[in-house]
């Protein structure tokens, strides 16, 4: 069964930080990310949250595509020294409601970004490819509710 994409909004964001921790992205990403958002939970980062929700990254990496367990920060200053930060610009985004459960969230994104799909212009905010919201919704024990993938666009007239 394919992903249907249900119609996306465009909104704008101000400039945020966001700190949490990352891993390269590899054909083991299905196991390797719930086991990243574990050991990232398990650090308490909703101490440092600034907001209400937590977001994973997926960031175009020097070696390749990254993927960062995050929370939005009031400054990087504060957050533990081993945790990754990144600064994303104001930026318009693409907003895309994942109403399945997470573990299809795969299917979602690459409905996104097939050819044809966004009706903007995909452009990454600071190397950030897109963002993943979890919103207080989400359930982690089903998987489901208050999902939503952000891609980071400009509006071509």
């Amino acid at each position: 069964m394919s992903i249907k994409l249900p119609p996306c909004t465009l909104q704008h964001r101000p400039a945020m930080y966001f700190a949490g921790i990352k891993i390269a992205v590899t054909e083991r990403a299905a196991e390797e990310i719930p086991a990243l958002w574990q050991a990232f939970m398990a650090q308490n980062p909703l101490h440092y949250m600034q907001g209400d929700s937590e977001y994973g990254l997926c960031i175009q990496g020097v070696s390749g595509t990254e993927y960062m367990a995050a929370v939005p920060v009031l400054n990087t200053d504060a957050v533990p020294q081993q945790w990754d930060t990144i600064t994303m610009p104001a930026s318009s985004f693409a907003v895309f409601p994942h109403l399945e459960p997470v573990w299809r969230i795969r299917e979602t994104i690459d409905a996104i970004f097939t050819p044809g799909a966004l009706e903007f212009q995909h452009q990454p905010a600071n190397r950030i490819a897109f963002l993943e919201s979890y919103s207080p919704e989400f359930d982690p024990i089903s998987g489901t509710g208050g999902i939503s993938i952000w891609v980071p666009v400009v509006k071509t007239e």
